[in-house]
């Protein structure tokens, strides 16, 4: 560890030498050099100008539930992301502080007849962390709801405002995943939603619910948490950083081969022709994953898609189970599957 003289002011919200685990929700990894927590624009400022000027690494922590953190830590300093605040700007606008819930988030536009992001009820972590991965669910993805995101840019020292089209919004995926994007830091978000009734009933498990395709706000978003609580591990036990992989996406001729192999295999055509297969199904009807252990990490029996950390698993025993699945789909499917999952590396 880099050993630095905090000044007072530094002192005030960072700290040297912090167990990172605590910070995630897979429970798992070492300890961070120096950790900042931010509230407001200044401190991220401040934050910027001690690892700039200490030659430090740097990397954004949000609600900490899409990461496999390191065992020997991060040698650098983590800059948790705490701004907080909903505005009801107008009838159909949320601005957001990217520290706060998404899940607050949802029932805050629900409580408020506001549309769009129901699907995503039950979601742990933050709303910047969600906009930085546009998460999704059950066939709605955070970006379909953003109007503009406020970032902090690293390079100018100034805030400014991003498009939905600048952040390049794609599965699981955006700029701000990228080396270009990582100049930014994203401070609000700001919500475009609708007060007319949308309901979003393309996945099977939200549509057996609901079989005449109509619902309240209230009744959907109570289905989504009855759910997500029937197929996730409860946080409080277990550590989990939700589904591993992502769904991979191919063509409508490799389907098509799949299918005279798996002929249940299910697949969601996308709006560009694509065949978007639920690795799940793959994990549970054709590799039987569910339950299997190795030691403290293994697949969650209601969900083979999501890893879970039964106690004392490592970043090491992670990587390795996950190695194992990705071979056995490949193997059994011809699929190269890509972590969801973000590593932060102890260098």
């Amino acid at each position: 560890m880099k050993h630095i003289e905090l000044s007072a002011r530094e002192a005030r919200f960072i700290r040297a030498g912090v167990a990172l685990a605590p910070y995630t929700t897979f429970k798992i990894g070492g300890n961070a050099d120096f950790f900042a927590e931010v509230t407001h624009t200044d401190e991220l400022r401040e934050a910027f100008l001690f690892a700039h000027t200490h030659t430090l690494p740097i990397f954004i922590l949000g609600g900490g539930t899409n990461l496999l953190v390191a065992d020997e830590g991060f040698r650098g300093l983590i800059v948790h992301v705490h701004v907080r605040g909903i505005t009801y700007a107008d009838e159909h606008t949320l601005t957001v502080g990217a520290g706060e819930s998404l899940d607050d988030v949802v029932r805050y536009a629900t409580l408020h007849g506001l549309w769009g992001i129901e699907n995503l009820s039950a979601i742990p972590g933050t709303i910047g962390g969600a906009a930085v991965q546009n998460a999704g669910a059950y066939g709605v993805e955070i970006a379909s709801g953003i109007k503009n995101i406020e970032v902090y840019d690293t390079l100018t020292n100034e805030l400014r405002t991003l498009s939905p089209a600048e952040c390049q919004y794609g599965y699981r995926d955006s700029i701000f995943k990228t080396d270009e994007g990582k100049r930014f830091v994203i401070v609000h978000i700001t919500l475009a939603l609708s007060t007319r009734p949308k309901p979003q009933f393309s996945y099977k498990d939200l549509a057996a619910v609901f079989p005449e395709g109509s619902a309240s706000l209230e009744e959907i978003r109570a289905a989504v948490v009855n759910i997500r609580a029937a197929k996730f591990p409860d946080l409080k036990q277990y550590g989990t950083a939700g589904s591993f992989f992502k769904n991979p996406v191919i063509s409508g001729e490799e389907y098509a081969v799949l299918q005279e192999k798996y002929p249940l295999l299910p697949g969601h055509t996308q709006g560009d022709g694509m065949i978007k297969i639920p690795i799940a199904w793959i994990l549970d009807n054709v590799l039987a994953m569910r339950g299997v252990r190795e030691g403290d990490i293994g697949a969650w029996e209601a969900q083979p898609l999501v890893l879970t950390n039964y106690g004392h698993a490592t970043a090491r025993d992670v990587d390795a189970f996950a190695q194992k699945i990705a071979q056995d789909v490949y193997e059994a499917a011809g699929i190269e599957i890509e972590r969801e999952v973000i590593q932060v590396s102890g260098i």
